[in-house]
């Protein structure tokens, strides 16, 4: 092999490998890497201002078949404005009217003063499912409670805004967390208008909805807190694959997860795909220029591998800056395996001329 040949080959194939990356082509690599990154590293904990209120299996043997009667969710609401609850974001929708109660929800709604509402874009038939107007005109806010699926099936972020009609709905998560700090939060992050989500790890301890009503849990417990109301009942709402947990969790959990990374501005953060294949083909330049010494191309691959691997596992713990180390890993083994066999080749010719 020529050594002009050797160039073209190279060049052939790390052009093929940033454009199969800047593609998506390596996504599910990367993000079975990123779940491992998840797994090992150190984890967030919740904040202590955020409480979870669940609609569990309990409640419903406790307070009867599913959907409930609106004034389970009046006796609610009238306990958290007792308690002095600061924020609430009901994750449940109230898209259809029932009567007197919805006018006496929406009043108490207006009393508590920072009621968060929550709306759903369905994509089957392109429609946004909101609260009925009397419970949302009385609301602190409504936002969409969609979350944005990767293309192995887990959800590592959600839609900041959803364009619809002549508005654009913001997430439930960021409104919820705007009604507790008293902000409009502007300077999030976000990859392709989705926020990527901060995972725990761990499942938020939730208080049973019925326990609430039956004044088992002191009222004091929820001054000055930020209140999710869901469902976490096991056949009941959606459960989602997310990393770092072993098993899928709830929607109303996803949204936990979210509004922690929001109010303690816990961001994760991702290099942008150029960036990587900058970086790539800078590293992939350092193998040409050692064409003629494989030993060396080798001893410089295999720390390569080993240190991008572990530079990009150090950026995400404690960081949760996400790099994609896989396009450097593959380039450099392309490099190594076309130096190695242009090596053959040249070392195949001295044999044939001595002989």
């Amino acid at each position: 092999m020529k050594p002009k040949g050797f160039i073209y080959i190279w060049l052939i194939a790390n052009i093929l490998i940033v454009s199969i990356y800047s593609l998506g082509g390596f996504d599910r690599i990367n993000y079975a890497i990123l779940n491992y990154f998840y797994y090992l590293s150190s984890k967030l904990d919740f904040s202590e201002d955020i409480l979870v209120i669940g609609i569990t299996d309990k409640c419903l043997e406790r307070l009867g078949r599913w959907p409930w009667d609106r004034t389970y969710y009046l006796k609610l609401f009238s306990i958290l404005k007792k308690s002095g609850a600061k924020a609430v974001g009901i994750d449940i929708l109230f898209s259809e009217p029932e009567g007197q109660v919805d006018r006496q929800l929406a009043e108490i709604s207006r009393e508590l003063g920072k009621v968060v509402y929550s709306a759903y874009f369905n994509r089957e038939d392109s429609r946004l499912y909101t609260p009925i107007p009397i419970i949302s005109q009385n609301a602190f806010g409504v936002g969409h409670i969609n979350v944005t699926s990767a293309i192995n099936g887990f959800i590592y972020g959600l839609p900041v805004s959803l364009p619809y009609r002549n508005e654009e709905i913001k997430a439930f998560s960021i409104k919820v967390s705007e009604a507790y700090l008293d902000r409009v939060i502007r300077d999030m992050p976000r990859e392709d208008n989705n926020l990527l989500i901060n995972y725990t790890g761990k499942r938020p301890e939730v208080i049973a909805f019925s326990d609430v009503l039956d004044g088992k849990i002191p009222n004091e417990v929820f001054k000055d807190k930020l209140v999710l109301v869901g469902v976490t009942a096991k056949g009941l709402g959606d459960y989602f694959l997310v990393p770092s947990y072993e098993e899928p969790i709830s929607e109303l959990e996803i949204h936990t997860n979210a509004v922690n990374t929001i109010i303690k501005g816990a961001f994760p953060k991702r290099i942008p795909k150029r960036t990587v294949v900058i970086i790539t083909l800078i590293v992939a330049l350092s193998f040409l220029s050692m064409k003629e010494r494989p030993i060396r191309i080798l001893l410089l691959g295999l720390l390569t591998i080993l240190i991008s691997f572990r530079a990009s596992f150090t950026l995400f713990s404690p960081g949760r800056i996400i790099f994609d180390c896989f396009p450097i890993i593959l380039s450099t083994i392309s490099n190594i395996t076309i130096s190695t066999i242009y090596g053959y080749f040249k070392d195949k010719k001295k044999v044939i001329r001595s002989n």
